[in-house]
């Protein structure tokens, strides 16, 4: 094991020692300092600095507005990320902006209820299949807790279900088969791991007096696009899932109004028991949604007794469910999506497989072993192929590409890349052609 880490510690160094790398530390001087002083503090709330996410340099804006992100140095950076995929038309639009501005001095978490949770509330049910009812959360995380909390007290067992490699956030019960968020989680007999093939059914057959309900995304998820998931399966499942009694549940955190105004599945006539929703419709700020069938969602709410809540009802809380603030982000947000729609999904839907064909093309010329895929609702997917890597070098050209495309006035942080209404023609040309000048500069490096 620790030939290993020396392996990957001497991977690192050769990294930071190529020409680029030192290139763009030499344009980030502040930004690099000011990080050298965040982690002497002891600070690690910087949403890079997680596990597994570590650039090779570092990343702290001043600013971001629209497409683009200001760093410390005075540099601008076409954002290919926008916030963890929250911002579908751009950094603080001016309706979001202004929505926030409006309602900032008439309370921020006030602990009660207000008008603005009813009318997302109120949103959210009109234009999601499966909504009969909504409860807010603060994110994605959360909101999955609370389904599978609810999927438990509705059937009386204790066991659920998800499929292999999917993620669904932080709660152990759903990272049993995720070794990169393993440790520190303990290992969870009441999840069952599932493969993404029509064996899955079978399974679901013999332990069905058992599971409370299944968790799955309503896709091909972004960590393994190329699974057996199709409309058939998605159909199958939700016939096998009414048939034995178990709880259905869309994990809609990532695609929910992504590629429609609503849930990914609902003009296929395919609709869950509960659905989780989180990212965009907080419109920048912390903020998601369980919404289900009445029957199953009236599970978190009181009975008007108090006593009689305690054995009866499931409590759904967070201290900023619901949050003033959020709310009112995430109205503006959709209503102005709402209102743009058969402008904005085109747009996206259409620049994403144009940059794709681009970033294929662009590898293909450099003949590196990167290859773009777009997933529904437009995220465009880079990720490793097969083929035998050339050049050599100290880690896959992949990874590197998030240094490289910095060196080109990009951020990319190896996820996925959500184009947006604020990426204009001309944003996504020089995009284009950074993906392409990074690609050169790989394989000179690398020779």
């Amino acid at each position: 094991m620790a030939a290993d880490f020396e392996g990957l510690e001497s991977q690192l160094t050769l990294a930071r020692a190529l020409p680029t790398t030192k290139r763009v530390v030499a344009k980030q001087q502040k930004t690099c300092a000011e990080n050298l002083r965040r982690r002497a503090a002891g600070s690690m709330t910087f949403s890079l600095d997680t596990p597994g996410r570590a650039p090779l340099v570092p990343m702290i804006i001043d600013h971001a507005s629209g497409c683009k992100l200001h760093d410390l140095d005075g540099n601008e950076f076409i954002d290919l990320h926008l916030g963890f995929w929250t911002g579908i038309i751009g950094h603080s639009p001016g309706v979001v902006a202004e929505a926030i501005k409006r309602e900032v001095d008439r309370g921020t978490n006030v602990g009660v209820g207000h008008t603005l949770e009813i009318e997302l509330c109120e949103l959210l049910i009109e234009h999601i299949e499966c909504a009969e009812m909504c409860c807010l959360a603060v994110s994605g995380t959360s909101a999955v807790m609370h389904a599978l909390k609810l999927a438990r007290a509705t059937r009386g067992r204790r066991k659920i279900a998800k499929f292999n490699q999917q993620y669904h956030g932080h709660d152990g019960d759903v990272l049993v088969d995720l070794t990169e968020f393993g440790l520190g989680i303990p290992r969870s007999d009441h999840t069952l791991v599932l493969p993404g093939t029509a064996e899955a059914f079978d399974l679901i057959r013999q332990h069905a007096d058992d599971l409370a309900g299944i968790v799955i995304e309503p896709a091909p998820p972004v960590r393994n696009p190329l699974p057996f998931y199709d409309l058939a399966f998605f159909r199958e499942l939700r016939r096998l899932t009414a048939e034995l009694g178990i709880v259905l549940i869309f994990d809609e955190v990532l695609r929910g109004f992504r590629s429609r105004f609503g849930a990914t599945l609902d003009d296929q006539g395919i609709v869950p028991d509960l659905a989780c929703f989180g990212k965009i419709i907080g419109g920048g700020l912390p903020l998601a949604a369980v919404v289900g069938r009445r029957a199953i969602m009236e599970l978190g709410r009181t009975t008007g007794n108090a006593l009689r809540d305690h054995s009866d009802r499931v409590p759904l809380m967070a201290t900023y469910s619901g949050n003033r603030i959020a709310c009112a982000a995430g109205l503006a947000q959709l209503k102005h999506i709402k209102q743009h729609q058969d402008e904005i999904y085109p747009y996206i839907k259409e620049k994403s497989h144009w940059l794709s064909s681009e970033i294929n093309s662009h590898a293909i010329e450099h003949q590196l072993p990167i290859v773009a895929d777009v997933m529904d609702g437009g995220l465009v997917v880079v990720h490793k192929t097969s083929a035998a890597i050339p050049p050599a070098g100290p880690m896959h050209p992949a990874m590197l590409l998030q240094t490289y495309l910095r060196d080109q006035g990009c951020y990319f942080n190896g996820g996925p890349i959500q184009i947006s209404p604020a990426h204009r023609p001309s944003d996504l040309e020089r995009v284009s052609a950074a993906f392409k000048a990074a690609m050169a500069d790989l394989v000179k490096d690398l020779a």
